[in-house]
């Protein structure tokens, strides 16, 4: 078997085998409620753009939580956090290639009146 041989079988055995290994993608956002808003109010908008990001082209498998600290040992400003889900990097990428031009991108708007989140990453889970 030549080494060309070898290569390609070995790339070929990788594109299958790296799917069966991906993690979960999970964005995780620090967020400040403005002064009167309550929690329920932000979680009642939350529930609304998740519904509407979940009808995103990529979004479908997307689970969402909302924490609010109760007894935290931590220097952030922080109100709540925000975590949202997809099912692999792949799906979080068709996501948000289609987020901005869909109706969850505009709801952004609405729900920046409730909070605003100036702080963000993404992480790749593994169970």
């Amino acid at each position: 078997m030549t080494m060309f041989t070898r290569l390609m079988l070995v790339a070929i055995l990788a594109m299958f085998a790296a799917p069966a290994f991906a993690g979960q993608a999970l964005q995780l956002w620090h967020c400040e409620l403005d002064e009167e808003v309550l929690e329920e109010d932000a979680i009642a908008g939350l529930k609304k753009w998740h519904a509407a990001a979940k009808q995103v082209k990529g979004g479908e498998s997307l689970e969402m939580q909302v924490l609010f600290p109760i007894a935290v040992n931590s220097d952030g400003d922080f109100d709540m956090w925000i975590i949202l889900t997809a099912e692999s990097i792949e799906a979080w990428g068709r996501f948000w290639d289609n987020y901005h031009d869909s109706d969850a991108g505009d709801m952004e708007d609405e729900n920046e009146d409730m909070f605003i989140c100036p702080d963000s990453g993404l992480w790749e889970v593994y169970e």
